[in-house]
């Protein structure tokens, strides 16, 4: 049976290096990001005729998080690798984290835009703050993210403004810090200064591509997905409810144009 085996991951390409940085998340928190999200979403994958597979290799000291489509005699897999290098990176937080493994979980239900069946990664993103992170956040242990104490103002500020409910507050704020987490790894990997809060990309995306140019364009993303409040009277994505569109009072929570462009 003939296999798919185009890679996606946070870095477009799988990153096979070696990392000596010290750990920031326990073996423990690594572990149980992974089976929340496997638990969480493999119903979802079984309606659509896919098994999930996310496998995560602790003692593995390649940075790589990726996702294929795969497949054996019982049908297609969705398979997400992640390594414990990936978590012991020295910026990467319990949120970064999750996040990372919500963006690859992105690449197979994020929807258009996409390529070889795989969500862009901006789309992706948007999916890992909006959809996933909502959901996983939850389900954790109290006291597992710690993001709401350390968040500089201006997050807070703008959660508080988007949210009523207090726990939605929190977990806009620990989905915001977890895009800032992935955005500034990916910074590091690239040799780049890190996103920033108040500076958003200020480029227009005149075509599509399967990543957005610059890491400031990808933390904006995550930003406005953390903000797009599914209770609010909205336009939404009527098949993806956690997606706010470019029409109504929430446009500006859409995803941005530095990366989907205007006429899409």
């Amino acid at each position: 049976m003939e296999k798919q085996h185009l890679l996606f991951t946070t870095l477009c390409l799988i990153i096979i290096l070696p990392c000596t940085a010290t750990a920031t998340i326990e073996r423990h928190k690594f572990d149980l990001i992974i089976q929340q999200l496997q638990k969480l979403y493999e119903p979802e994958f079984s309606h659509r005729k896919q098994s999930l597979q996310i496998k995560g290799y602790w003692k593995d000291e390649r940075i790589e998080a990726s996702a294929r489509y795969d497949e054996d005699y019982r049908g297609k897999i969705a398979a997400i690798t992640v390594t414990g290098a990936v978590a012991r990176h020295s910026v990467i937080t319990e949120e970064a984290f999750a996040t990372i493994v919500c963006h690859e979980i992105g690449h197979f239900l994020g929807g258009q835009p996409a390529f070889f069946k795989y969500s862009t990664e901006g789309q992706a993103d948007y999916f890992a703050a909006s959809a996933c992170m909502r959901r996983l956040i939850p389900e954790m242990p109290e006291g597992f993210f710690n993001s709401p104490s350390r968040a500089p103002w201006i997050v807070k500020r703008r959660c508080i403004d988007a949210y009523d409910d207090r726990n939605e507050i929190e977990i806009c704020i620990r989905s915001t810090m977890g895009g800032y987490g992935l955005s500034s790894f990916v910074a590091f990997r690239k040799s780049q200064a890190k996103p920033d809060f108040e500076t958003p990309d200020p480029k227009k995306a005149k075509l599509l591509t399967f990543a957005p140019s610059t890491v400031q364009c990808r933390l904006d993303t995550f930003i406005v997905a953390a903000l797009c409040n599914p209770g609010a009277k909205r336009q939404k994505d009527k098949k993806r409810p956690w997606l706010c569109t470019r029409d109504g009072a929430l446009a500006h929570l859409a995803r941005p144009a530095c990366w989907y462009p205007k006429d899409l």
